[in-house]
């Protein structure tokens, strides 16, 4: 506010970069550099504003519509990638651990933008504290000066009342002419430091008035603080929850999760845009204000106000261990604002002290000391006094050592901590934005790279025909679990050549001879076709691979059991040429039981 002390640190550095930041009215002409700040909705000043909030929306629209394109395109070309290892594991852990990075980052700048916004609101606090402070003293000043006022009204009164008394009792007074004119000479004086007293004390009192544009700034200061805080700490924390499930799904490298982040992810994305189409603006007008805010003041305040609350920015203290006599006597008028007419009104008032004894001692002689002269005498002594002593409490008020601290608190708490935050959010956004967009490309890629995560697990029952209870049992004879394994037909056929002719069974008739009962061979025809008859997972994985195999190929693989489902893995094609066996190609086909 006003001219700032000389900038030394980065916080002003900053400040007055950002206040060269150009500004265009809705015509696209550059305004002059000089153009105040102002608050006017219809004001040129209101118009660059909206500009810098349009230029951010529609970067983020940019944004927006490349993610878009992105997306389209991983959908489209997705399922025609033909690179072997789209799905590999190495693939899929870089593309987790990126995504995570990416993530973390982003909780980092959420973090700073958080701290920004503790910081900003400390800052205006401390800021709208200091001027609460600032306000009040300056309250406290024209309640004295309204009380000092009423003395010299009742001064005034008094005096004109000891001039009627003089005329009257001069009349009974001879060959005292002199002495009579000095009287009236020294009531005129004393009169006129009255009526001067008054006019400094009016104009005193009409440049406070203005302190109550500061009351109104600190109350509403308070209120549209409390409003912003509460935004932008909501619109974060609820963000950070959304990137929180993501590292979740990333993490477990979920594809459910994955396409429900992105979702979420991309309202998050707007929010932040449009967090920084807000706060970019009003960090700008905030640099503006700061560096460059009388013009908008004198809109509210008078110059000599301004002038005051800048002379105790600038102001030099007194020394602790120096007594208030020799300050004064050394820094004269360098403890009170010269914008003020406050050492006038201590010189009128000790003029009016000097004035006073002098009639004092005069009236005693010419009129011998008259009862009703020293009583009049006497209360025009009180209101001088009483002028000192209120002259005083106004003096002290408004000394250096009073406000030094507040109007530097004020300044830079709300021109310096406070802009730094502001900044500090308006750039965390503004690279939140960007690592979004980027996050938000990296896990497109894991829609079709992640796998779809088992549910839990639930209780079936006994008439389930796909998954009965005893499906997932380990089979006394483990080598007939694998169609393709050439043991498990060694194994039946060793097994049928030994119980061969153990399988016969002879009976005894009752008359004594012996029959030939029924003959049951496992090797025969009947029992091996039984036995080899294929399960319905095997005539599955039988079909598509007729299905799918070339002409003249045969398909070979191997069959692994993975809780209740078959799959075929790692098989090849084998093409049969004139007794030769040449390899065709590879497949990789999964088939659930």
């Amino acid at each position: 506010m006003g001219e700032q002390q000389p900038r030394t640190n980065f916080a002003d550095w900053l400040l007055k970069w950002t206040h060269r930041v150009p500004h265009f009215d809705f015509r696209f002409n550059r305004l002059r550099h000089e153009t105040p700040f102002d608050v006017d909705p219809n004001g040129e000043y209101a118009q660059s504003l909206v500009i810098l909030c349009a230029l951010s929306l529609l970067l983020a629209l940019l944004f927006l519509l490349a993610t878009l394109l992105w997306w389209v395109a991983q959908c489209c070309l997705a399922h025609r990638s033909g690179t072997p290892n789209r799905t590999s594991r190495t693939r899929i852990g870089r593309l987790s651990c990126a995504l995570f990075l990416v993530s973390v980052l982003c909780f980092a700048l959420m973090g700073a933008c958080l701290y920004g916004n503790e910081h900003v609101n400390k800052s205006v606090r401390e800021s709208t504290g200091a001027l609460a402070h600032v306000a009040n003293a300056f309250r406290v000043a024209m309640e004295k000066t309204h009380k000092l006022n009423e003395s010299q009204w009742h001064l005034s009164r008094h005096i004109d009342q000891l001039t009627l008394l003089i005329e009257q009792k001069s009349k009974d007074v001879i060959n005292q002419t002199t002495m009579i004119r000095e009287a009236d000479s020294l009531l005129t004086e004393l009169s006129d430091k009255v009526d001067e007293l008054k006019q400094r004390l009016g104009r005193t009192l009409a440049i406070l008035a203005d302190t109550q544009f500061l009351e109104a700034a600190k109350r509403k200061g308070e209120r549209v603080e409390l409003e912003r805080w509460l935004l932008c700490l909501l619109l974060p924390l609820i963000m950070l929850s959304v990137l929180f499930a993501g590292v979740i799904a990333f993490c477990r490298q979920s594809r459910k999760g994955a396409i429900i982040f992105s979702g979420l992810g991309l309202v998050i994305f707007l929010v932040t845009w449009l967090l920084f189409s807000a706060a970019f603006p009003l960090t700008v007008a905030y640099a503006d204000f700061c560096s460059d805010g009388r013009p908008f003041l004198r809109t509210h305040l008078n110059d000599e106000l301004i002038d005051v609350i800048q002379f105790y920015s600038d102001c030099t203290m007194q020394e602790p261990n120096i007594s208030p006599e020799a300050a004064t006597k050394a820094l004269g008028d360098k403890l009170v604002p010269g914008a003020l007419p406050l050492a006038m009104i201590r010189q009128l008032n000790m003029e009016q002290n000097e004035a006073e004894h002098k009639l004092e001692a005069l009236l005693a002689r010419l009129f011998n000391s008259s009862a009703e002269i020293e009583s009049v005498t006497a209360q025009i002594a009180a209101q001088i006094i009483t002028t000192a002593r209120l002259e005083g409490a106004v003096h002290s008020a408004l000394q250096c050592s009073a406000l030094h601290h507040d109007v530097l608190g004020m300044q830079h708490g709300f021109c310096r901590h406070g802009f730094f935050g502001s900044a500090l959010i308006s750039f965390t956004l503004f690279v939140l934005g960007l690592s979004l967009f980027i996050l938000l490309i990296l896990v497109s890629k894991s829609w079709y790279i992640f796998t779809r995560l088992p549910n839990d697990y639930s209780e079936v029952d006994n008439d389930d025909q796909f998954s009965p209870r005893g499906h997932d049992a380990m089979p006394d004879n483990i080598y007939d679990t694998n169609i393709f394994n050439p043991r498990a037909r060694q194994h039946l056929a060793n097994t049928s050549a030994a119980e061969g002719g153990g399988m016969a069974q002879n009976s005894t008739a009752p008359n004594g001879t012996v029959t030939a009962g029924t003959v049951q061979l496992r090797n025969s025809p009947e029992s091996i076709m039984q036995q080899n008859a294929p399960s319905w997972q095997q005539q599955l994985l039988t079909s598509h691979a007729n299905a799918s195999a070339p002409a003249g190929t045969l398909r070979l693989g191997t069959l692994t059991r993975n809780g209740g489902a078959i799959r075929t893995s790692a098989g090849n094609y084998q093409q049969i040429s004139n007794g030769n066996i040449n390899p065709y190609g590879r497949f990789q086909e999964f088939g659930n039981a």
